[in-house]
């Protein structure tokens, strides 16, 4: 093709028709430029159906992760819930006019029962692949104007949740299980009965009813506990509802 070209050039110019060569010479540049721009184009379209492709794939998995953060996050709501009704329990059971009633095994209960589950690690991998590999900006808006946003706001829940995770943990660690070293006879606590039941001598570590019943320390302790339980309770409720709406979202685009 070159060749044929560069022939009715050189032709022309041996006939001296040189109006008609430079006429022609523009006509073949403007031909070269509109093929390069054809070629762009055809790139282009390539490239961008590359990008949707891996795009569909990156939302199908997305999908994927928060099925599995909703099934981790229903466990975490049912945890603090359960934490919740008991810390009610035990506020209500050792503030009474009336402590007699009160035995060892209610507060060896309460020990084995306060702060045993812990909130698990979301899933993260395939929010931050798409965070980060810059996939989310071929999102068609004119498809859905809000699934792009809602995915970028997925990062708050997240900074969120972990917020509270650090927190209870924080509380009970640095709080809470201090309070139970000092105070309580984990001798006689289930978890440990593998390792203390060969010893004879517990009744010279007794258990001292006052850090519990109608103790104020305690009581506080506690009720922040609640506090910081309740307020985790609602804000995975609401990240649960919103992730929900962002799978339901991804079908809505997707199909």
């Amino acid at each position: 093709m070159i060749k044929f070209f560069r022939k009715i050039r050189q032709n022309l110019l041996s006939e001296g028709k040189t109006g008609k060569y430079f006429k022609y010479a523009v006509g073949e540049i403007i031909l070269v430029v509109i093929g390069i721009l054809i070629a762009l184009q055809i790139n282009n379209w390539n490239a961008q159906n590359s990008k949707k492709a891996e795009l569909e794939v990156d939302l199908k998995n997305l999908q994927t992760e928060i099925q599995h953060n909703l099934i981790d996050l229903g466990l975490g709501i049912e945890k603090l819930d359960s934490d919740i009704k008991n810390i009610e329990y035990y506020i209500d059971i050792f503030n009474q006019e009336d402590s007699s009633t009160i035995n060892d095994s209610i507060i060896h209960m309460m020990i084995n029962n306060l702060g045993r589950k812990r909130l698990k690690n979301l899933e993260r991998h395939s929010h931050l692949n798409i965070m980060n590999s810059g996939i989310i900006d071929y999102i068609e808006e004119a498809k859905n104007d809000s699934l792009k946003n809602n995915i970028l706001k997925m990062q708050n829940g997240f900074n969120t949740y972990y917020e509270y995770k650090t927190m209870l943990n924080s509380h009970l660690e640095n709080d809470l299980r201090p309070y139970l070293y000092k105070s309580a006879n984990f001798i006689d606590i289930k978890v440990f009965q593998a390792v203390t039941r060969n010893i004879s001598n517990k009744a010279y570590l007794p258990l001292d009813h006052n850090s519990f019943v109608n103790n104020r320390e305690f009581t506080n302790l506690l009720l922040i506990r609640h506090a910081i339980n309740k307020a985790a309770k609602e804000s995975f409720e609401y990240m649960s509802d919103r992730f929900l709406m962002i799978h339901s979202e991804i079908d809505d685009y997707l199909n």
